[in-house]
């Protein structure tokens, strides 16, 4: 992970995409055992195990700004307020993402230019 580079060091953001999320089946014969285990999970110091293990960054960290491990050194973003959203979690298809990943790869790849990114990104943006 790093931080998109902005015009200058104080434009500069971090886009955070948010872990996915767990949850009880309605069905389950065990509900309140498994509320309990997400309980437990929940709580900051379980859920750095957790988060460290996947190298992830847990809802605590994110939200205090204490980061530790592979993302210590983006604590500076998240206590400053340079944290945005996946703005991709709001856009109107579910295959943006992937295809804006491809094509922006391109880019650093050199298989395509800036324009050729920006087209597409149009492109999987309106796609249905």
């Amino acid at each position: 992970q790093f931080a998109y580079p902005g015009v200058t060091a104080d434009d500069t953001r971090f886009v955070l995409t948010v872990q996915g999320g767990v949850g009880v089946n309605v069905q389950s014969e065990n509900q309140e055992a498994a509320k309990l285990f997400l309980e437990f999970w929940s709580l900051p110091e379980e859920g750095k195990v957790f988060t460290d293990a996947s190298t992830l960054i847990s809802a605590n960290e994110a939200s205090t700004g204490e980061l530790s491990g592979t993302y210590t050194g983006l604590s500076p973003l998240f206590t400053g307020g340079k944290v945005i959203p996946d703005p991709t979690a709001s856009w109107p298809n579910t295959s943006f993402k992937t295809n804006a990943g491809s094509s922006i790869q391109g880019l650093f790849t050199g298989q395509k230019t800036v324009d050729q990114v920006l087209a597409d990104l149009d492109t999987y943006f309106e796609a249905e």
